[in-house]
């Protein structure tokens, strides 16, 4: 009888401090960008950290790969080439989140190399697509 009282004052104890984890949807970042990246022709996006997980729960028909994140930037374009060619990818996207020093990605500047398709602002935030042009 003492375990149930206390299972159920540890329950509602949760409840009131995590109420707002528990009892409401996540904030789901990206929703335009996932859509429009659904209606490019070609398959393969090179995504920035912070919202490739958003990215890759909204996007139907795309494979999503992570930007290498590496603080020497020689070694980061290295990877982020090495990327493009293995997983044949088409398009990149990042936002300017990675403009923090904390989540710094070296490679967006060799990225910015590439044909810049659509500045798509939402979420108080401007996401980047980037069409890659392989040669």
């Amino acid at each position: 009888m003492i375990l149930v009282i206390l299972s159920i004052i540890g329950c509602v104890t949760f409840l009131c401090f995590h109420r707002v984890f528990c009892l409401s949807r996540p904030k789901i970042k990206a929703k335009v960008t996932s859509r429009y990246l659904d209606h490019l022709p070609k398959d393969g996006v090179l995504v920035e950290g912070l919202i490739a997980y958003s990215v890759a729960f909204q996007s139907y028909r795309r494979r999503i790969v992570v930007i290498p994140h590496e603080p020497d930037e020689k070694e980061a374009i290295a990877q982020t080439k090495l990327s493009i060619k293995e997983f044949d990818l088409h398009y990149v996207v990042f936002s300017d989140l990675w403009k923090t020093e904390l989540l710094a990605y070296p490679a967006i500047n060799y990225i910015k190399t590439f044909s810049l398709i659509k500045i798509i602002n939402e979420d108080k935030d401007r996401y980047y697509v980037y069409e890659i042009k392989n040669s």
